[in-house]
């Protein structure tokens, strides 16, 4: 992977289409949440990239890339991890409230968000993340047997797609942390705005759970157009 390749960035996310169920709440997305978080970009990044979904689905205005195996729900975003060497990730429930160029060009090896709502130790969260090189070890290790993965991750100190990253990774390198690169620059609207505002020095405001953002009815979430 020579520099020039560097240069353009990716920034990337995932929808799977269906209804999935995440304990009690109902989540689906559609076509409409990509090109929400899509247009977020343009005004907070301010350096080269592609934006790319890896999706079940053609979704107009979006670079995608097939998603392949059938994975329910966020597990299809260990397929991420097949595709891309450079990559920066976003949830689609995720509203970039500042410039977030230096996070988006630094030359990340693997890092993840220390998790948002737990305070266990060692939890990471998968709702942003970037890496360069090559990670696919992850992608195999679950496509070896996923039945197995999806069935083991259901505990707090094991869950989801994260809790699987957690436990394979930190056999291989190990992660950094957002926030212990970027302190104050990545918040959780519920665990560390509490459903206020975010200050000057946030620059992302993570989603997880309810409300939607969308739903928030916060000025500086932008607004879910349909059908655009």
């Amino acid at each position: 992977m020579d520099s020039g390749t560097l240069a353009m960035r990716t920034i990337a996310c995932v929808l799977k289409t269906g209804v999935w169920r995440n304990r009690h709440m109902r989540v689906e997305y559609g076509p409409d949440h990509v090109r929400w978080l899509r247009d977020q970009f343009p005004r907070y990044v301010g350096t080269a990239y592609r934006f790319v979904c890896l999706s079940d689905i053609p979704i107009a205005g979006v670079d995608v890339i097939p998603l392949r195996d059938d994975l329910p729900g966020w597990w299809s975003k260990l397929e991420l991890f097949r595709e891309l060497e450079d990559a920066f990730y976003v949830d689609l429930d995720t509203v970039i409230v500042g410039d977030i160029t230096r996070m988006v060009k630094h030359k990340h090896r693997f890092t993840v968000l220390r998790n948002l709502s737990s305070k266990q130790e060692g939890r990471i969260g998968s709702g942003v993340m970037a890496w360069r090189g090559d990670y696919s070890h992850l992608y195999r290790t679950f496509m070896a047997d996923p039945q197995r993965h999806m069935a083991e991750c259901v505990t707090p100190a094991k869950w989801g797609d994260q809790g699987f990253i957690q436990h394979v990774q930190r056999e291989h390198g190990g992660w950094d942390y957002f926030q212990d690169l970027w302190p104050g620059r990545i918040q959780s609207f519920k665990t560390d705005l509490r459903y206020g505002d975010p200050g000057k020095d946030c620059r992302i405001v993570c989603f997880h759970g309810e409300p939607r953002p969308w739903a928030s009815g916060k000025s500086w979430v932008p607004e879910l157009k349909h059908g655009h």
